[in-house]
């Protein structure tokens, strides 16, 4: 496995999961990465906010919902972080990220 300081290697994996797909699939992610010798750091989207300022890895974002199309539980802090009036247009300019949506 990498070391967790390289950051040629390292990239943020982070999930939002109603009933645990996103979770599974995440696992899924991480188990490749680091089979192709990447380090996918894993955190629930519950425990991630504001934090992503400051990031500089590339981010994947995993989430699912079985609703109609809102945010998981596990995402709602995420989302309402990010949604925030008084965050500058570019606040978040300097990330390099997708986002994989699954429904169920």
């Amino acid at each position: 496995m990498p070391e967790r300081g390289n950051a040629d290697q390292r990239f943020l994996l982070l999930y939002g999961s109603q009933k645990g797909l996103a979770q599974c699939l995440s696992q899924d992610i991480q188990e490749q990465a680091e089979q192709q010798g990447l380090c996918a750091e894993r955190h629930c989207l519950s425990r991630t906010g504001r934090a992503l300022a400051h990031e500089r890895a590339p981010v994947v974002i995993v989430v699912s919902t079985t609703g109609d199309g809102e945010p998981p539980d596990t995402a709602i802090k995420f989302v309402r972080s990010i949604q925030l009036k008084g965050l500058p247009p570019n606040h978040f300019c300097h990330l390099h990220y997708t986002l994989l949506g699954a429904f169920t």
